[in-house]
């Protein structure tokens, strides 16, 4: 049996990270951190403007991406295409990025075709959200097929992504108003192959994070605090009011904020 959905819960959205973590670090692209972990994330993930999907089949995950709806927290892909997504957003663009991308072939379907399916779901999503372009990271030697049978296009020229070890990474877009059809015909394309029906239009929710959910998380990357702005931080304080950071998870007040002053019932619970 097939499906494709959102993180239900705590333990779907960990598993998703460990698979990420798992393709990762095949290519080499994995922190001494995550390997402690297990697990590979970003900042992003700890809010809820991310949605990451589930690829199941006969219940194995062998697939997961997440979207990053754009907030005043920006996109992941900003600390490296900065001027290009400014440019889009001065178009008037609704705008959101697809990350953490990883999928194994299971069962006679290629990493292609799986990671397809997870594409497809998400449109529907996206669409939802009124995001007009949705963007992704791609190594450039994948840039054919996802112009040529996804119907992407380039944003940006090829750079260096830190995020990947300095592997080379090239942004490219899609236009979700104008791929309707598109999305229709390898929709179709696919059911026929799989001999199953694709409901790509009945999403549920994705569960919504929570302090504990956070905390948990932070424990596992503290690393990815340290990396933070000040404005992801305080951002992060806000939309948690009851989170609690201390020597647990090797985080301070102190260390984080120096120039925050803290609410005094927030300090007498650190």
């Amino acid at each position: 049996m097939l499906e494709c959905h959102l993180a239900q819960n705590y333990d779907e959205l960990c598993s998703a990270f460990h698979l990420v973590y798992k393709e990762y670090q095949k290519l080499g692209y994995t922190l001494p951190e995550e390997d402690i972990s297990q697990l590979r994330f970003g900042i992003h993930q700890l809010f809820n403007e991310s949605k990451t999907f589930l690829l199941k089949i006969d219940s194995s995950c062998c697939g997961t991406g997440s979207f990053v709806l754009d907030s005043e927290l920006g996109l992941p892909c900003e600390s490296v295409f900065q001027e290009d997504i400014a440019r889009l957003r001065d178009q008037g663009k609704s705008l959101a990025e697809g990350t953490l991308l990883a999928c194994v072939p299971y069962q006679g379907m290629d990493a292609a075709q799986i990671s397809t399916i997870i594409i497809l779901h998400s449109y529907q999503l996206l669409r939802c959200h009124s995001v007009d372009n949705a963007l992704v990271v791609i190594n450039p030697k994948h840039v054919k097929y996802w112009m040529d049978h996804l119907g992407f296009s380039k944003v940006s020229e090829v750079k260096t992504y830190k995020k990947v070890k300095n592997a080379s990474g090239i942004l490219v877009k899609i236009d979700l108003e104008e791929v309707s059809e598109r999305c229709a015909q390898i929709q179709k394309h696919l059911e026929m192959f799989l001999n199953t029906s694709l409901n790509v239009t009945n999403i549920a929710p994705q569960f919504e994070m929570n302090h504990k959910h956070v905390e948990q998380l932070l424990m596992k990357a503290p690393h990815l605090f340290h990396e933070s702005s000040d404005q992801v931080r305080h951002t992060l304080l806000s939309s948690y009011p009851q989170l609690v950071l201390n020597n647990e998870n090797n985080v301070s007040y102190n260390k984080l904020f120096p120039h925050y002053t803290e609410p005094s019932e927030k300090r007498a619970r650190a």
